[in-house]
C-alpha cells in the first residue's frame, strides 16, 4: 500500500502544471483566483495573493493604485489538454472577470486589458509550465474522452431497450428449465448486488463509498448484462418467428 501511495504522489508531481503573474483592477482589491476548464469544472483555484512591489512601483507614475497582493500561483495535477478553451477567473472586491487561458498562452509574457464594468482588468502571465502528452498516453486520453461522453448513453439506451424485451422472455420462458446463460446473468446480477450493498454500507458507517475507484468494475459487468440479455431475447423472438 505504501508502495502504490508513494507511486500516486510521484505520478502526481510528475503531471502538475503551473502558472504564475499578477493581475489587479485599479482601486480594487483582488479576492480569489481560479483556473477552469472549458466546461467550468474548477482546475485550480486560490484566495492567497503574493505582495508584488514591483507592480506597484511600474505603474505609479500613471497614477494608477494598485494592491499590494497581486501576484497569483495556481497549479493542478494534470496536462495542458485539460485547461485547452478554459478560463483565468480573477475576483476583485466588486467584480469577477473571465480571461481565456488561449489568449494568455500565445506568448510568455503578455498583458491584457479587458472592459469589465467600465474596469480595466490587467493580467501577466510571467511563468508557465503545463504538462504535455506523450503520443501513447494522447491516445489513451482521447479514447478516455470518448467513453466518457458516449458510454453512459449507450448503456442508457441498452438498458432501455432491454427492459420491455426482458420482461416478455421472462413470460415466455417460465415454464421452462434455467439454462447456463441464464445462470451467468444471475451469477453476475449478484456480483453487482452485493458489491453495491458493501460499499453502500461503507460509505454509511466509514468512509465515502461512492468513489470511482469502487464503482468502476461495476460499469463492464452491467454492460455484460445488458448485452447477454439482449441476446437471449433476440434468440427467443427468432425461434417464435420460426
Amino acid at each position: 500500500m505504501a508502495n502504490r501511495r508513494n507511486f500516486l504522489i510521484k505520478l502526481k508531481q510528475n503531471r502538475t502544471s503551473t502558472i504564475t503573474g499578477w493581475g489587479f483592477s485599479a482601486n480594487d482589491e483582488n479576492t480569489s483566483i481560479a483556473l477552469t476548464n472549458s466546461s467550468g469544472k474548477i482546475l485550480s483555484s486560490s484566495d492567497m495573493f503574493i505582495e508584488r512591489q514591483d507592480v506597484i512601483n511600474a505603474y505609479q507614475k500613471d497614477g494608477v493604485v494598485v494592491p499590494l497582493k497581486s501576484g497569483f500561483s495556481l497549479s493542478y495535477p494534470g496536462y495542458k489538454s485539460d485547461i485547452t478553451n478554459g478560463f483565468l477567473e480573477l475576483r476583485t472586491s466588486t467584480s469577477v472577470s473571465k480571461i481565456k487561458i488561449d489568449s494568455l498562452l500565445k506568448k510568455k509574457i503578455q498583458t491584457l486589458e479587458v472592459n469589465d464594468n467600465d474596469k480595466n482588468i490587467i493580467v501577466t502571465v510571467e511563468n508557465k509550465k503545463f504538462q504535455k502528452l506523450s503520443n501513447p498516453e494522447n491516445i489513451i486520453d482521447k479514447i478516455r474522452h470518448t467513453v466518457w461522453i458516449y458510454y453512459g448513453k449507450i448503456v442508457l439506451f441498452l438498458s432501455i431497450l432491454t427492459i420491455p424485451l426482458l420482461l416478455v422472455y421472462v413470460i415466455k420462458k417460465r415454464q421452462e428449465k434455467i439454462d447456463s446463460l441464464s445462470m451467468i446473468i444471475f451469477f453476475i446480477s449478484f456480483v453487482i448486488l452485493t458489491r453495491m450493498l458493501l460499499f453502500a454500507l461503507l460509505d454509511i458507517s466509514s468512509w465515502s463509498g461512492v468513489q470511482p475507484r469502487y464503482l468502476f468494475p461495476i460499469m463492464p459487468l452491467y454492460t455484460v448484462i445488458v448485452m447477454l440479455l439482449l441476446n437471449k431475447t433476440l434468440i427467443l423472438f427468432k425461434r417464435t418467428g420460426d
